[in-house]
């Protein structure tokens, strides 16, 4: 699994603690933490940032991508040939400056092409589940 959180100047503690909850006991995690600060206990091969190429292997090798809904990781997910499990930041937890990752959440996900996960562990578990076997199957995002 790949957890992108990508480059924001904006910490997105609330993911990170979300998805930490949510993992299943045997997950393999890459995490791409950004501007966020790790906490001590994080399972899996913790990365501030990764170069670029590195992102998109880790990505393509994936069972699962869950990504801010920034346009960048969410557009490398896709040509990985993934359908992301994205997690929209919010302005009202001051993880971004408005609300637009809320809105291309909602069009990627109208449009079949996200699963969106909001911020309760017990339904990010699920939309994990939910992503893994969409992904063992090609995935076509156009």
């Amino acid at each position: 699994m790949l957890v992108t959180l990508g480059s924001e100047r904006f910490p997105f503690s609330r993911a990170v603690r979300v998805v930490a909850r949510s993992l299943p006991p045997d997950a393999e995690v890459v995490w791409q933490l950004g501007h966020t600060q790790a906490p001590s206990d994080l399972p899996g091969t913790v990365h501030q940032w990764l170069p670029f190429d590195d992102m998109r292997s880790a990505a393509e090798n994936a069972d699962v991508v869950i990504t801010h809904c920034g346009v960048g990781s969410t557009l490398m997910a896709l040509r990985a040939g993934k359908c992301p499990v994205v997690f929209p930041r919010r302005s009202k937890f001051s993880e971004h400056v408005d609300d637009h990752q809320e809105e291309l959440a909602g069009a990627l996900a109208a449009s079949g092409l996200a699963i969106v996960a909001g911020s309760n562990p017990k339904n990010v578990r699920d939309l994990i589940t939910r992503a893994a076997a969409q992904n063992a199957v090609p995935f076509s995002p156009g």
